[in-house]
Formats: structure tokens, C-alpha cells, sequence
């Protein structure tokens, strides 16, 4: 079912029509010392992926409403989180499952009994939806069959709509319910295949991975079992790379199977950063984030040039890397993100280098983004994924190198608004290096200007102060 969210309340409602994230701030709506730094004016609290022009005509107060709304869905999805945590890897999968389920009641129960009920009827309505798509998909169906059936798609989107419009976006706890059903079945298949013996858990791997070669013990180097996952360590890297993989899938170290527990890495001496990544990946799966990077979708959807120019700005192109972003985060924090802070000035091109190299998949995909674009201003020419060859014009040219430009500086401003509410956030508490993480996950990267103004709102003014490096102004 396509996605339907637009803010028209804030969250969580209780029964009293509270807001619990007011009743904490109070009357203390200006939280940020300028619009630019709070990012009022940008449509940066878009987290609902409402239509950019309508977040624009937006007053103050509606902005600070959906402020609110997100930080309540951060509360929410932080006890999620931690409900997650206390799982154990022994249990048996039908407490593991039972905890799950309790975390998501525990969930509705914050809300107030009006919302809850529309949820099940939103659940009702998705699963007709979902069985006439696939009836549809499926095929054999005379045109009165076929309109009968549209025409009920419609009905139920009209259902849809009046439930927004009544209660607001449910879309964060939909997507919640469909994600805890995930991991789920992802914690029941990680108990079922660490109780294979261990020939039958090689065999299961190696189907898995689609090789001609199946794995032996000699190839493996390590199984570390975790409640939602394993990981595989194996000698040799070319077992991560499948069936109809790409050049460029030789350089990495590790994967993650969606939609399995199943994380396999390339054991050298960067394995312990490499496992961090793969099961990041692992829990935000069914997190229905965006992940396979710019160029992949324009390889394989573009069909000319001016699909780009008519949909993808820069900060849409950024975006399509989401998930590869916070799969490497917890090792790029490390490091700085590779970010130049106290060096002179220097390039953008140079910095975006730096940055580039030190956040993994998602930094390749940059880097891809710009290489591609420039070699279109170089040759004029533009393939579509059907082939068809395409000589740009002088505005398409501009369009590509102007690109190019924006999303090196809408990169590099994404991965410095994250490194810097990180770091406060890490001088602060772990509760709250934890908070920004979840922030990061529910905004979009190109949203990410905002984190260090809703990091200070959440902490205030003194806190996030004194969180400052000596070093800085």
C-alpha cells in the first residue's frame, strides 16, 4: 500500500488531548536562537514526507506542533529499542516472540483508545489492499473484474483518508507493527539455524549465499550468535559476493541478507568495525529505509535525463542512502566522520574526500553520484535503463554539474550536522547519544540540519552548552 502520512495532530495523543512533550517544554516554543539554525523555515521537521510546498506555507506554531508530534514518536520508538535490547539470544522464540508483542501493546497503550482502534481498522483496510493487489498481479481477470476491483482500491483509500484526517499520520506505528512482526520471524530463523548441527548450518549458508562452492569449516573463521542474527566471519571475500553482483560488490567486507538473521564479513584485521556495520543493517531491517544509493536508482530507473531533473533534487538523491548512513555511523563517529575540524580552509571537493572515505557504502555511493555526473557534463550523453541513448542539452549539462556541486555540499553538511549532535550528545548522557541515533534514523538524511536544534531542545540551553568542545565558540 503506498504510503499516506501528513501530520494533522500532534503525538502522542492521550486521553486528557495532552501533549506529553508540551507538558515537559512548557510554553518554551523558541528553542532555537535563529531560523537558520533551527531550520524552521527549511521544512526540516518533513519527517511525515508531506508535500514540501505545504511544510513551506506553514506558521511557527504549526512547525512547533510537528516538533512536538516527532518527539514523542522518538520516545516511543527509543523504549522500542531498548525493549529490543533486553532480549536475550537464549530465550525461546515464543517468549522472544511474547516480549515483542508486549513492546508493541506497551506502545498502544500511550496512545489513547480511538487511535488505537483505528489502527486495527487501518490493519483491516491494508490487508484487503494488499489481497487485491496481489489478485490483480496475479492476472486472469476479465475488465469487470479488473474495474471491480480498482474501484474497491478506492473505497478503501477514501477509508484511509477520512482516518487521517480524524486522527492524524499513523504511518511510524504501522510501520512499527510491521517491523516488530519482522524481527519476529528474524529472532524465531536465528534460534532455528543456531540449533542445526554444525555441517547442516554450512549447507544452509551456502544456499544462502548462491555460490557454486559450498562452504566448508575451513573457510569459516568465526559464528557469533545474536538475538535477531549470526555473523559469519569467512577467509575469503569472494563469498560475499552473489549472483548478479556488480564490479564495484568486490570491495566489500561484509553483507547483510534481508530478510534473514544471516550476516556474513570478510575476516581481516577491519572485522570488528565490519560486524558493527552488518548488524545495524540487520535490525533496521523491514525498517523500510532507503538503501541501495543514488546511482543504483537512476541505473535502474532513469529512462532520461529529465525524469532526474523533474524529481530527484540533490537532497533526494542524498536521501536514497539512508540506511547506509546509520549502518555506518557508530564507526564514522570514531573518527570524526573524517570531517577536516580545526584544519584550515580548505576545498570542498578536498573535505568531501576525507568524509567520503571514512563512511563506508555510503560514502562510495557519493562518490559514485559525482563521478557520474561530472562524466555526463563531460560527454554530453545520458543511457537510460532501456538503453536508449541520449544527447543532453546545454541546460541539462548545467543541470548535471550544478548537481554535483549540491550534493557534495548537501553530503558533507548531512555527515556535519550528524557528527556534531552526536558528539554533544555523547558528552551528555548515553541515553541521549542513543536519542540522537533514533533521530537520525526517523529524519532523512537531508533533514539532518535539524538534529543539533532538536538535540538542544530536548537537553536545553545549559546542557547542550556545556556539551560544547572547549575548542569552540
Amino acid at each position: 500500500m503506498q504510503e499516506r502520512v501528513g501530520s494533522r495532530g500532534s503525538f502522542p495523543p492521550t486521553e486528557s488531548g495532552s501533549d506529553p512533550a508540551h507538558d515537559v517544554w512548557g510554553a518554551q516554543d523558541d528553542f532555537s536562537d535563529s531560523e537558520e539554525d533551527s531550520g524552521l523555515y527549511e521544512g526540516a521537521y518533513g519527517w511525515d514526507d508531506r508535500d514540501e510546498v505545504d511544510i513551506k506555507k506553514e506558521t511557527v506554531e504549526d512547525a512547533l506542533e510537528r516538533i512536538r508530534e516527532f518527539e514523542g514518536y522518538v520516545d516511543l520508538f527509543v523504549d522500542v529499542r531498548k525493549g529490543m535490547d533486553a532480549i536475550s539470544s537464549h530465550a525461546f522464540p515464543k517468549d522472544a516472540s511474547a516480549a515483542l508483542d508486549g513492546i508493541l501493546e506497551k506502545t498502544l497503550s500511550r496512545i489513547n483508545a480511538t487511535v488505537a482502534k483505528r489502527i486495527k481498522e487501518i490493519s483491516r483496510i491494508d490487508d484487503r489492499y494488499n489481497a487485491i493487489r496481489r489478485q490483480i498481479t496475479d492476472g486472469g481477470l476479465d475488465a469487470d473484474e479488473l474495474n471491480a476491483l480498482v474501484d474497491e482500491q478506492e473505497v478503501l483509500n477514501g477509508e484511509l483518508d477520512m482516518i487521517e484526517t480524524e486522527v492524524g499520520s499513523l504511518h511510524p506505528i504501522l510501520r512499527l507493527k510491521a517491523f516488530i512482526e519482522a524481527k519476529k520471524r528474524q529472532f524465531a530463523e536465528a534460534r532455528r539455524l543456531e540449533a542445526l548441527p554444525y555441517d547442516e548450518l554450512l549447507k544452509e549458508l551456502s544456499a544462502c549465499l548462491g555460490k557454486d562452492r559450498e562452504l566448508s569449516s575451513n573457510d569459516v573463521t568465526m559464528v557469533e550468535w545474536h538475538p535477531f542474527g549470526v555473523v559469519i566471519g569467512v577467509r575469503d571475500p569472494s563469498f560475499l559476493v552473489t549472483k548478479g553482483a556488480t564490479e564495484r560488490d568486490l570491495s566489500n567486507w561484509g553483507k547483510h541478507f534481508c530478510g534473514t538473521p544471516i550476516n556474513v564479513v570478510f575476516d581481516n584485521e577491519y572485522r570488528q568495525a565490519t560486524i558493527r556495520h552488518e548488524l545495524v543493517h540487520n535490525v533496521l531491517d523491514a525498517a523500510e529505509l532507503e538503501r541501495r544509493g543514488p546511482l543504483e536508482m537512476i541505473l535502474e530507473q532513469a529512462p532520461d535525463i529529465d525524469f532526474l531533473v523533474t524529481y530527484y533534487s540533490a537532497g533526494r538523491l542524498l536521501d536514497l542512502s539512508h540506511e547506509e548512513i546509520l549502518a555506518e555511523a557508530p564507526n564514522a563517529e570514531r573518527v570524526g566522520f573524517g570531517l577536516s575540524f580545526g584544519e584550515e580552509e580548505i576545498q570542498e571537493s578536498i573535505e568531501f574526500a576525507w568524509v567520503t572515505n571514512n563512511t563506508a557504502t555510503a560514502g562510495r555511493h557519493a562518490t559514485e553520484l559525482v563521478t557520474w555526473l561530472v562524466e555526463r557534463v563531460s560527454d554530453r550523453k545520458f543511457v537510460g535503463y532501456d538503453g536508449d541513448e541520449q544527447d543532453l542539452t546545454e541546460e541539462q549539462v548545467e543541470w548535471c554539474r550544478r548537481t554535483a556541486e549540491a550534493y557534495r555540499s548537501v553530503y558533507l553538511g548531512a555527515i556535519r550536522s550528524l557528527d556534531k549532535a552526536l558528539a554533544y550528545a555523547g558528552r551528555i548522557s548515553e541515553d541521549t547519544h542513543e536519542r540522537v541515533h533514533m533521530m537520525a534514523f526517523m529524519l532523512k538524511p537531508s533533514q539532518y540540519h535539524a538534529l543539533p536544534a532538536l538535540l538542544r531542545r530536548h537537553v536545553g540551553k545549559e546542557a547542550y552548552d556545556k556539551a560544547r568542545p572547549e575548542e569552540s565558540e
